[in-house]
């Protein structure tokens, strides 16, 4: 888990990114901040996949775990988070009392591994897309 998290780090913390879409036969760069962070999240498999990473997609949409990773005939239950470095991350894990409530219900998020991912959106008038600034993988 460590060796595939430090390569993650290495490879991506300074790399641009884009979110397009391509609508009525026209193509527009999102610049927004609400999408990006989602895209990431569905984008980060692709990756661990591309490394060799034995990873699939957790039980449920939107529930616990976000996905399930093998390592060394192990599973462990991944947690994906990204967050706009301009703000405070917002997501359940930076809500500390709610993380707390929902763990009596689902104890399992204790043993998961969160990777949490920082980006930047291009905000400077012209540039366009995001770059990712941070990657951390956290454990409870």
């Amino acid at each position: 888990m460590k060796n595939f998290f430090l390569l993650t780090q290495n490879k991506l913390v300074g790399e641009h990114g884009a979110v397009s879409i391509t609508f009525a036969n026209r193509s527009h760069i999102y610049s927004g901040n609400d999408v990006i962070g989602n895209c990431l999240q569905e984008w980060l498999p692709d990756w661990f996949t591309f490394l060799g990473i034995n990873i699939r997609a957790g039980g449920h949409t939107q529930k616990f775990p976000d996905f399930v990773a093998d390592f060394d005939g192990v599973s462990h239950d991944i947690e994906v988070k990204a967050w706009n470095i301009n703000n405070a991350p917002s997501f359940d894990l930076a809500n500390f009392y709610s993380f707390l409530e929902s763990t009596f219900s689902e104890p399992g998020k204790l043993n998961a591994h969160y990777f949490i991912l920082g980006y930047r959106p291009a905000d400077d008038g012209f540039s366009q897309g995001f770059v990712v600034e941070k990657v951390y993988l956290k454990h409870i």
